[in-house]
């Protein structure tokens, strides 16, 4: 049983969508996977859901799926996760895109660090 909006994992990373899918599959969320940006906006069923993006993926393509998202589909709710990558993109996005909503990898962004 779904307990909630559609959740799309958006990575190449094989681990972190098995990873994901599996907490959130057994937290009773309906989890699928897309590899990039062109991918994304036909995959969700109802009028909302949730977006989770692997900040690690290639800049341009991270960008260009928060502005689709911002542009065809508002109600999707972006989350970034950030398991390797470069942490200063992670905190440029955070401030320019205005999101609220992070996952970071324990230890991946210091509690110090300035975010806002």
């Amino acid at each position: 049983m779904d307990i909630g909006p559609t959740v799309l994992v958006v990575s190449s990373s094989r681990n972190l969508v098995r990873h994901v899918r599996r907490s959130l599959s057994s937290a009773g969320y309906s989890v699928t996977a897309a590899s990039g940006a062109d991918d994304v906006l036909g995959r969700f069923e109802g009028p909302d859901g949730i977006c989770i993006i692997d900040s690690d993926e290639p800049k341009p393509q991270v960008r260009a799926l928060l502005d689709r998202l911002r542009d065809d589909r508002q109600e999707v709710i972006p989350i970034l996760m950030s398991h390797d990558g470069d942490n200063s993109f992670v905190l440029d996005l955070l401030r320019q895109e205005r999101l609220n909503n992070l996952i970071a990898r324990h230890g991946a962004l210091s509690s110090t660090t300035d975010m806002i």
